[in-house]
């Protein structure tokens, strides 16, 4: 059974580095109403994660609003909020 992870990053600076690890991995980036997105699918014997971020803006309604659509049109099963602008530094 596949898990859906979300993660809900505010801007540029947080989702970038995601972004790049995404790409490393092979992710798909793509367009989820309105918000930059990318899903990447990690899997390690029987276990198989589906990780989506997306870019949402900043503010408590942009990030509402992003978990709700990783929820319903992502089928996330646990939402992340990451960063406080500029803490991700490195995903490695």
């Amino acid at each position: 059974m596949t898990k859906n992870i979300g993660i809900v990053f505010a801007d540029s600076m947080e989702y970038s580095p995601f972004l790049a690890f995404a790409a490393e991995k092979g992710g798909k980036e793509f367009i989820l109403r309105g918000n930059e997105a990318v899903t990447i699918c990690l899997e390690e014997g029987e276990r198989r994660l589906a990780v989506t971020a997306v870019k949402c803006g900043i503010g408590k309604v942009n990030a509402a609003s992003a978990t709700s659509f990783l929820i319903s049109d992502m089928k996330a099963h646990f939402i992340l909020n990451a960063g406080l602008s500029g803490a991700v530094h490195s995903l490695k």
